[in-house]
């Protein structure tokens, strides 16, 4: 049946049949589908590459310092780190830029003080920390390092080696991880 230019459907059901319930219509609208044509795929050229040849560095040989610059290395002096420390850590200030809102942050942090925390440094090679940080007693063995830092603990803090260097002015050591932290040692009486 059709009204209004589109196909209408009764939708009855079987028992619909005998019983004086008059039927319901729906509208659906019949389309004609249309012809579907294949995708005409074209055709693809490999690219054609071009050969790149490998760089051929030229050998680079090390300078050799002239022996002036030899006589003027530092020596390595660890016997200025021996000996028993108090510990603490310094304060610090430092700011961050935030380009985006042009804007300048300065934190500034506060001192430890005192810590409950000691090094003793041992020309025997030993060294021996009581740790306030972690709230243990490390004992190791230490290398030399360098003129900055003569005595490089090993196995310490966090399992890291820390580097001891001596401020001959200040007749006190520096304690760094090698990265940011450290701790200030005043030798202890």
């Amino acid at each position: 049946m059709k009204r209004a230019g589109k196909t209408v459907v009764p939708l009855l059901s079987f028992g619909l049949l005998f019983t004086s319930v008059p039927p319901v219509f729906a509208d659906i609208e019949v389309y004609k589908a249309a012809e579907v044509q294949p995708y005409k795929a074209t055709e693809v050229q490999p690219y054609k590459a071009e050969e790149v040849k490998p760089y051929q560095a030229e050998e680079v040989k090390p300078a050799q310092p002239s022996s002036t610059q030899k006589q003027q290395t530092k020596k390595v002096d660890s016997a200025s780190c021996y000996g028993t420390f108090n510990l603490y850590v310094p304060g610090a200030v430092y700011t961050t830029d935030d380009y985006t809102n042009n804007t300048r942050t300065t934190k500034v942090s506060p001192g430890s003080g005192k810590l409950n925390s000691w090094l003793t440094i041992n020309a025997n090679g030993t060294y021996v920390w009581n740790s306030s940080w972690d709230k243990k007693v490390i004992k190791g063995k230490w290398k030399k390092g360098d003129a900055d830092y003569p005595v490089i603990l090993l196995n310490v803090q966090e399992k890291k080696s820390w580097k001891v260097g001596k401020d001959k002015r200040k007749n006190q050591v520096y304690v760094w991880d090698g990265n940011y932290a450290y701790y200030i040692g005043i030798p202890k009486k």
